[in-house]
């Protein structure tokens, strides 16, 4: 298997193990591949700031509970975005007072996410 999926299998068991983390033994374990090829690829993920570790004592042994530090982007997230409807956006952006800066319909969108937000 290809390095790139195996990051990617290893980056959605992180991912799918929520705020509770994952023991990186237990990423070894269930993918059933060595420790030193876990170790490399948490290493990779945690330099690309994907994941963080912290280090904790598990039956007398250290070990790392590996957390996913950014949330994958769902498209739940921005399936109402005006800008996925709007009939100019091939050209948005390439004439002057046509922007994403400047729309009116996607500041109206954003405020009300981030009202959203401030509710949760």
């Amino acid at each position: 298997m290809k390095a790139e999926n195996r990051e990617s299998i290893v980056f959605k068991l992180i991912v799918e193990s929520g705020e509770e983390g994952i023991l990186q033994r237990d990423v070894w374990k269930t993918l059933k591949c060595s420790d030193r090829e876990v170790s490399r690829i948490v290493a990779r993920l945690e330099h690309r700031g994907l994941i963080r570790r912290e280090r904790e004592l598990v039956d007398g042994r250290w070990t790392y509970r590996i957390y996913a530090a950014k949330e994958p982007v769902m498209m739940d997230s921005i399936i109402d975005c005006p800008c996925t409807a709007c009939s100019l956006i091939d050209i948005c952006g390439s004439h002057e007072g046509l922007a994403p800066e400047t729309c009116d319909r996607l500041t109206a969108w954003l405020t009300t996410l981030a009202r959203r937000e401030e509710g949760k």
